[in-house]
């Protein structure tokens, strides 16, 4: 048993060790240049898609973390059945059963993993989110730029516009 709960062990601190090298480039990479909008755009999906195969891992650790659990308490179970008197018990029920399973100190230690590991996927999954907000912002950023109105000089063309829908507006309530 102790040599399943030390690989994922070596797992999860393997994956938090990567996890705090992504988080720090993530900080950089989720940062969005509007002078350098094509830049921006080329490398953003080899961003979106070094996080999102770390979110793929991460959920990956929960489940491996999730059938150790379950497997744990299934032979933790099956030992109290078979030797009860080992657990100081008399008369075996199986409250007293589900009591010796969640007492184990061996049965904390992997939950107390599992814990940990479904931390570091909702952490992942919170980086797949702001990435995917990112491309959604670049979208904006670029549509903005095509239509010439992100220039600093186009508060006049702005006000144009807006002046064109008033007008149209007007027009339309005119001919009712």
């Amino acid at each position: 048993m102790d040599s399943r709960l030390s690989i994922l062990e070596k797992e999860h601190t393997k994956l938090e060790d990567a996890y705090s090298e992504l988080l720090l480039d993530a900080a950089e990479n989720l940062r969005i240049d509007i002078y350098n909008l094509e830049s921006d755009c080329s490398t953003h999906a080899n961003h979106f898609l070094d996080v999102a195969l770390f979110a793929s891992d991460a959920g990956l650790l929960v489940n491996k973390s999730e059938l150790l659990v379950k497997e744990l308490k299934a032979e933790i179970a099956t030992d109290v059945r078979s030797k009860p008197e080992d657990y100081g018990i008399v008369k075996l029920t199986e409250g007293q059963v589900m009591e010796a399973v969640d007492s184990a100190d061996y049965a904390k230690e992997v939950r107390s993993l599992r814990a940990e590991c479904w931390s570091l996927k909702n952490n992942a999954d919170a980086l797949v989110q702001a990435f995917e907000h990112r491309r959604s912002m670049l979208n904006n950023e670029v549509s903005l730029y095509l239509s010439k109105l992100s220039e600093p000089q186009a508060g006049a063309k702005r006000k144009d516009i807006e002046k064109t829908i008033g007008e149209r507006k007007r027009v339309r309530r005119l001919k009712k």
